[in-house]
């Protein structure tokens, strides 16, 4: 099997994506070839032979492509490892990831964009994120509303969606437990996710007062995968640095991928340089120097993760929400013959010398956290604002520990 090594820790199959499944395929080897990239680069050898062992030719005899994807995930979660899974056009997920691995997987700028009215919701239609400046951030659409249809057919985040960019779709939306069902129109675009996710990121950055009146900047920091992500977050704390007291960086949900010196943006020890030119102006460069909430869930994750445990060790800033995820290990991407991407753990990762896979890291500040029908309420925040102005009455360096 020819393989491509790519940055970072990305593995991609030569095979190149065709855009649609391949029907000429036959399922035996494709189960073959997804029980050989396991044997030959999971990060544990001895728990990948075994496994390889126990799945060889798992899709003998199967002739069902469903049944196959199903067996496929079952039997990957066996590993009992995260960025480890696989994934078909069928899954929102599966172009999350080609966007973020575009480069390791050798995919075309035109291939990437996917149909999209910029919510985030789980299997079940709930709605856990709108994103700022897509189409359902024009309508009254809210967190922990209920997706149940698209144009009378139960909804779907890509099938429903496919192929309707400027077209208005009706949404069958539940508000309340017990309410009457909502229609709400709107109207999906074609978009980079990445683009989706960044131009979230800016507009949802933020100056807004706390209970005691104080100015607490606010950054949704969905993805952290990529430069630009990262970019906007040191321009935010360039700009912003001189008009808000503490800054709350919400790291809950979507995708890892932030360098493993995130914490130096918030490293109070770091210089300030102020460069003045002739003319007259003056800029400024800086870490992040005052006071720090991070909001955490179960879906932060990866390099938002080890940021979120670097953050509580040093006693930074404080964590306020839910236990992180425990999925931190190193993981590539593989374009599968017939179409599916398997993202496959690859390298082991211990944080200071301890392990946070399968572990995550508990907040500081423990908070219940309901989404159904919670009407655009959101108790992780609203539970982070509240500790704003006892955090600033402590100090930059005294952040208050449980």
């Amino acid at each position: 099997m020819k393989l491509k090594a790519t940055w970072p820790l990305a593995i991609a199959l030569a095979t190149a994506w065709s855009g649609t499944m391949a029907q000429d395929v036959g399922l035996v080897s494709q189960g073959d070839q997804v029980v050989e990239i396991v044997h030959q680069r999971f990060y544990n050898a001895a728990q990948a032979a075994a496994w390889a062992e126990t799945h060889a030719h798992y899709a003998r005899n199967m002739e069902d492509r469903a049944a196959f994807v199903q067996k496929s995930r079952k039997i990957l979660a066996e590993l009992n490892a995260s960025h480890t899974g696989y994934y078909t056009p069928e899954d929102v997920e599966f172009y999350a990831l080609r966007a973020i691995f575009q480069d390791a997987l050798n995919i075309k700028d035109q291939d990437v964009p996917i149909e999209s009215i910029g919510v985030d919701s789980r299997p079940d239609g709930f709605v856990r994120r709108i994103f700022l400046g897509g189409p359902a951030s024009q309508t009254d659409l809210q967190r922990g509303d209920r997706i149940l249809l698209c144009d009378d057919r139960p909804f779907h985040p890509v099938q429903s969606l496919k192929g309707k960019d400027g077209l208005n779709l009706r949404l069958t939306v539940q508000k309340t437990p017990d309410g009457p069902l909502r229609i709400i129109e709107v109207r999906p675009r074609r978009i980079d996710p990445r683009q989706e996710w960044l131009t979230h990121q800016n507009a949802g950055t933020q100056i807004m007062a706390t209970p005691a009146g104080h100015h607490a900047l606010y950054v949704p920091y969905y993805c952290g995968a990529g430069e630009k992500f990262t970019e906007a977050l040191e321009a935010t704390i360039q700009e912003r640095q001189g008009s808000a007291d503490l800054m709350i960086l919400d790291a809950r949900g979507g995708w890892g991928g932030s360098p493993p010196d995130l914490i130096a943006r918030f490293d109070q020890s770091v210089p300030t340089l102020e460069l003045k030119l002739r003319g007259g102006e003056s800029k400024i460069q800086t870490a992040w120097r005052k006071p720090l909430i991070v909001l955490t869930d179960g879906g932060t994750r990866s390099g938002k993760e080890v940021f979120a445990a670097a953050v509580k060790a040093s006693q930074r800033g404080k964590l306020v929400g839910q236990p992180t995820a425990g999925a931190v290990l190193a993981g590539s991407p593989f374009l599968l013959n017939d179409g599916a991407l398997l993202l496959l753990a690859v390298g082991d990762i211990l944080v200071d010398g301890q392990r946070i896979e399968g572990v995550g890291v508990l907040p500081n500040l423990l908070v219940p956290d309901p989404l159904p029908f919670s009407q655009g309420l959101d108790a992780i925040f609203n539970a982070a604002l509240g500790e704003t102005d006892a955090i600033l009455k402590a100090g930059s360096g005294g952040i208050p520990q449980p």
